[in-house]
C-alpha cells in the first residue's frame, strides 16, 4: 500500500510503502519541510515612552496554527529636540550657548512670577520629563526661575538631555524681576563681574547675544512700571 505524506512547515514529506500482510514498510521520495509562511506583523499594543508594545503574526500555510509574539521595545528619545519642535507655542525657544567650555541648551521665553505647576505638563506625560532646580532637586511649586532645568530621562532613569530655563530679566534666579537684577546687569555691562550663560541670556533683554546699555534701560523701565512687558 502506498501512502503519500505531504510535507508540513516543520516535518519532511515522503511516500510510505507498507505491506498489507506483514506491515513491513519503507520510505522514499522525501521532500523537505516547507517552513512557515508568515503573514505581516500585526501590532496588538503600541509601545509608548514608558511601556513596551506587542506584535503578533501567524503562519498562513494550510493546517498550521503556529503564531509568533514579539515585544516591541518602548520608544526612546535622544534629546528634547523633537519635543520642542512639537510645542504648541512660539513663545518658548531653545538656543545653544557655551558655558565654561561646555555647550548647553537654554530654554528661553519664560516670564517672571509664573508657578512651576504651569509648566509641569508642558511636555506630554508619556515622556519622563521633570523640572529641577539649580541643585538638581525636583520642583513642584514656586516660581520657575533662571537656572531651573527640564530634564529628560530614559527608561532606566538616566538623564539623557536637559534644557536650562531662562526667565527674561531674572538674572538672580529667583523667578522674579527686581532691582537686584538690574544691579547685576549693570555690573556685567561695566565688566565688574562675569556670570553663567543662563543668567547672561536672562540679562540680554533684546536677545542679540550681548548685554548692553539699552538692555539695562529697558529692564529698569520695566521694574519702575514704565513698561508692562519685556518683549
Amino acid at each position: 500500500v502506498t501512502t503519500t505524506v505531504e510535507p508540513t512547515c516543520t516535518e519532511k514529506g515522503y511516500v510510505l510503502h507498507t505491506c498489507e500482510y506483514c506491515k513491513d514498510s519503507y520510505r522514499d521520495n522525501e521532500k523537505p519541510a516547507t517552513g512557515h509562511k508568515w503573514d505581516e506583523w500585526q501590532v496588538i499594543l503600541k509601545p509608548t515612552y514608558t511601556t513596551n508594545g506587542t506584535r503578533t503574526r501567524h503562519c498562513s500555510n494550510k493546517n498550521c496554527t503556529e503564531t509568533q509574539v514579539e515585544t516591541i521595545p518602548m520608544l526612546t528619545l535622544a534629546s528634547f529636540d523633537e519635543l520642542v519642535d512639537a510645542l504648541p507655542t512660539d513663545e518658548l525657544k531653545v538656543i545653544e550657548r557655551n558655558d565654561n567650555g561646555k555647550k548647553i541648551k537654554l530654554f528661553c521665553g519664560f516670564t517672571e512670577k509664573n508657578d512651576v505647576s504651569k509648566y509641569t505638563e508642558l511636555f506630554d506625560p508619556q515622556y519622563n520629563v521633570q523640572i529641577v532646580n539649580a541643585k538638581g532637586v525636583q520642583k513642584t511649586s514656586g516660581y520657575i526661575a533662571t537656572g531651573d532645568k527640564f530634564t529628560l530621562k530614559n527608561a532606566n532613569g538616566d538623564v539623557i538631555d536637559s534644557l536650562t530655563v531662562v526667565v527674561t530679566g531674572d538674572m538672580t534666579g529667583d523667578g522674579r524681576i527686581n532691582a537686584a537684577d538690574y544691579i547685576m546687569q549693570r555690573r556685567v555691562i561695566l565688566r565688574m563681574i562675569t556670570t553663567s550663560a543662563d543668567k547672561y541670556a536672562a540679562g540680554d533683554i533684546n536677545g542679540n547675544g550681548n548685554i548692553q546699555p539699552n538692555d539695562y534701560i529697558k529692564l529698569r523701565r520695566y521694574i519702575l512700571g514704565m513698561l508692562t512687558t519685556l518683549e
